[in-house]
């Protein structure tokens, strides 16, 4: 029997900077609109408000909207899909409609995918209408960790890793996914939940030649977020947790007979600022990608005026 119920309200050595990165690292402007828009229809007559970024990508979901989440489908097999929504009932996408950034310095929204100590692999449909959360399939079997994940996991909103773009010091390219990010906190957070973290550092992971990034990062509100502000923070209070995580990640396709994934930078992780740089760039490729400024691809997103765009099929 397929799943029901009611929606669930979801929660809300350096250069220079670049100007992305500086853009991103700047505090929002204050809306301009009186009053809160309360769907994506009213969110898009009143676009010259949005507090940040202020681009041509006009179908973003407001920071006050309220948001929903719908199941469809039967738990547990793999029908099953979380869609999301607003409260009109018009269909959101968390990858291209949740705003990547907030009014904080450093501070960036998160879809959560993987609860922490769950096994399912659950992540955004990339290729799917609307980009619900889906359990992977792998030779036609959901797929599930052989053990837990010790933290939440997830993915940036609005962001992309190019996989015709080759890292310049890496010599690899991107594995045509949103960025990840693994959230150290103490509580284990829903899935579909699109929370607010600070970021902390990011590894280099190398899988099956592709480059796939992991931020570490902590929610706001956690208990320990107040006293981690940098990677260096989290190695000196949380003894363990960099390691730990780096050898989760590099061991844990080992049961299915695959090899184990690599990392950059002599598998160190990076700081702060260079993690700020990573999100800064996959998200300029993400306005790359809705503007069909890029190879073919099969993803699925949504043009500025509503239409489908598939496989860079873009209405001139």
């Amino acid at each position: 029997m397929g799943q029901t119920g009611l929606c669930k309200c979801a929660e809300t050595p350096m250069e220079e900077p670049t100007p992305a990165i500086q853009n991103l690292m700047a505090s929002a402007p204050p809306g301009k609109t009186e009053t809160e828009p309360k769907t994506v229809g009213d969110f898009q007559r009143q676009v010259s408000g949005v507090p940040f970024p202020q681009d041509e990508f006009q179908r973003q979901v407001s920071n006050t909207m309220d948001l929903c989440t719908r199941p469809v489908g039967e738990a547990c097999t793999t029908t099953y899909r979380l869609k999301f929504q607003d409260t009109s009932g018009t269909m959101i996408s968390p990858w291209h409609d949740i705003p990547l950034a907030t009014s904080e310095v450093g501070v960036f929204r998160i879809l959560v995918e993987i609860p922490k100590m769950s096994r399912s692999k659950f992540e955004v449909s990339t290729k799917e209408e609307g980009n619900p959360i889906a359990q992977d399939v792998k030779k036609g079997k959901l797929r599930e960790y052989h053990g837990p994940i010790f933290w939440n996991y997830g993915m940036f909103p609005q962001t992309w890793e190019d996989p015709e773009h080759e890292h310049p010091d890496l010599k690899v390219k991107g594995d045509n996914d949103p960025l990840d990010v693994v959230e150290i906190g103490s509580e284990a957070l829903e899935c579909g939940a699109i929370v607010k973290v600070k970021v902390l550092g990011v590894l280099a992971m190398i899988d099956d030649g592709e480059l796939d990034w992991k931020v570490i990062a902590i929610r706001v509100n956690d208990s320990k977020a107040h006293e981690l502000n940098d990677i260096n923070d989290v190695e000196e209070k949380c003894p363990g947790t960099v390691s730990g995580i780096r050898e989760w990640l590099r061991w844990y396709k080992t049961p299915d007979s695959k090899p184990l994934n690599t990392f950059g930078y002599d598998e160190r992780a990076l700081d702060r600022t260079q993690a700020m740089i990573v999100i800064a760039e996959t998200h300029e490729a993400w306005k790359r990608l809705r503007q069909g400024k890029t190879g073919e691809n099969k993803l699925w997103m949504t043009a500025m005026d509503g239409k489908t765009v598939n496989d860079k099929a873009l209405v001139s």
